[in-house]
């Protein structure tokens, strides 16, 4: 490839002067390459030369973030979830400027039964793909994560789910078993899943906040696993 630049020395006069110029960037294969210097005016000469080899810009980096989980994940048309305020903190991170990504996935892109209002944020507009099922239980998304996974691959997994669970009377040993389950399906997709164990949110009923804080002391021991 024959590569053409023009190099402007300004006040580089003296024994002591030097003058550090870039001409281009330059993708150069391997083996052996010519480098000439043509002087258009003036005079000069070269008491030192030193060619620099550049670094590739990095590439970006794209983190797939999954939310999964039930209503709470899912939302409704007054509930924006978790989801949103966590978007908005993406975008001020400034890791965008480092070029890292954050892209939610999952097949679901609406909230259950109508959309909120999904304002835009500092020139973006909002990622609404999830995997919140509102009304389901641990089984059920256990059920359908293989099926799920076939679409996307996530680097992260925002994972609460067993609400509903302690609302049908589910067992808090089986909950805690498929919620283990759960977890070994997504490492299966991919070894190195980051997985965002929640513990449960309670409710106003003292009889199912029983349940679920039964239900919270055991994910701590999955989330250690």
């Amino acid at each position: 490839e024959d590569v053409t630049g023009v190099i402007k020395f300004t006040d580089a006069s003296g024994y002591d002067s030097f003058v550090n110029v870039t001409v281009k960037d330059v993708d150069l294969t391997s083996g052996q390459h010519e480098l000439r210097f043509v002087m258009d005016t003036g005079f000069f000469h070269f008491n030192y030369l030193d060619i620099v080899r550049g670094s590739a810009p990095p590439q970006p980096v794209v983190l797939r973030v999954l939310p999964l989980g039930d209503s709470i994940t899912h939302g409704n048309s007054k509930s924006r979830t978790y989801r949103y305020s966590l978007w908005t903190k993406f975008i001020d991170s400034g890791l965008n400027a480092d070029g890292i990504f954050f892209d939610f996935v999952g097949l679901q892109n609406s909230n259950h039964n109508r959309d909120p209002v999904w304002p835009d944020y500092r020139g973006h507009s909002f990622d609404r793909d999830h995997e919140g099922h509102s009304g389901w239980r641990a089984e059920q998304v256990l059920g359908s994560l293989p099926m799920w996974l076939e679409s996307y691959t996530p680097e992260i997994v925002l994972l609460h789910l067993g609400t509903n669970d302690v609302f049908a009377n589910e067992s808090t040993l089986s909950t805690i078993s498929e919620i283990g389950q759960l977890i070994d399906v997504l490492r299966a997709d991919n070894p190195t899943v980051t997985v965002l164990l929640a513990k449960i949110i309670p409710t106003r009923d003292p009889i199912s906040n029983q349940r679920i804080s039964e239900l919270n002391q055991q994910i701590d021991g999955v989330a250690a696993l």
